[in-house]
């Protein structure tokens, strides 16, 4: 089992407009295309920041579907953020392997 955790950063000037896109096109869609739940979250910092973090984490049970995720959903994704928001959103992907420890 493979867990896919795309980090965004938001910076204020944007993050309305970015929010509601995350909320309510490619979440949607992600948890649509998945069959899966996805866990949506906001980094906390100990000190004031000039930007917002948010996670989100799909499990991904194949690499086909990982690469469906990375070649479609993120592609389409890109499509629509950039013109919107430039250099304002940047994102990471990362792939994670779960590990059962018991």
């Amino acid at each position: 089992m493979y867990i896919i955790s795309v980090t965004f950063v938001v910076e204020p000037p944007v993050h309305s407009s970015w929010y509601s896109l995350a909320t309510e096109k490619f979440l949607p869609r992600l948890e649509a295309e998945s069959g899966r739940p996805v866990t949506f979250t906001r980094l906390l910092h100990d000190t004031p920041e000039a930007h917002y973090t948010y996670s989100v984490q799909c499990s991904c049970c194949d690499m086909t579907f990982y690469r469906r995720f990375v070649d479609e959903l993120m592609a389409d994704y890109v499509e629509v953020a950039v013109p919107m928001f430039g250099d304002k959103v940047l994102y990471f992907i990362s792939l994670l392997k779960r590990i059962d420890y018991k």
